[in-house]
């Protein structure tokens, strides 16, 4: 994914993952976001094998990128039986 908007600081890249992170505290001063999209998001792509990083230039651009296997196995429970 990629936006083009303000973009991230390069002190606040490693942290962007992290529960409860905020780059920029007066985006929850409404009360909205708690900091937990972009760890849920890593959550859920490393457990399903894959990696998710991200890249920014302050004042143009933040790109996202997902990497996910490619399973060719069928998901557990719908492999056809030898006797069938």
């Amino acid at each position: 994914m990629r936006d083009t908007g303000e973009g991230i600081a390069p002190e606040h890249l490693d942290r962007v993952f992290d529960r409860f992170y905020k780059a920029d505290e007066a985006r929850g001063a409404d009360g909205r976001g708690s900091g937990l999209g972009l760890s849920i998001a890593k959550a859920i792509v490393e457990r399903h094998g894959g990696r998710i990083s991200v890249q920014s230039e302050p004042g143009r651009e933040t790109v996202f990128e997902v990497l996910l296997p490619l399973n060719t196995a069928p998901p557990p429970g719908l492999v056809p039986s030898e006797s069938a």
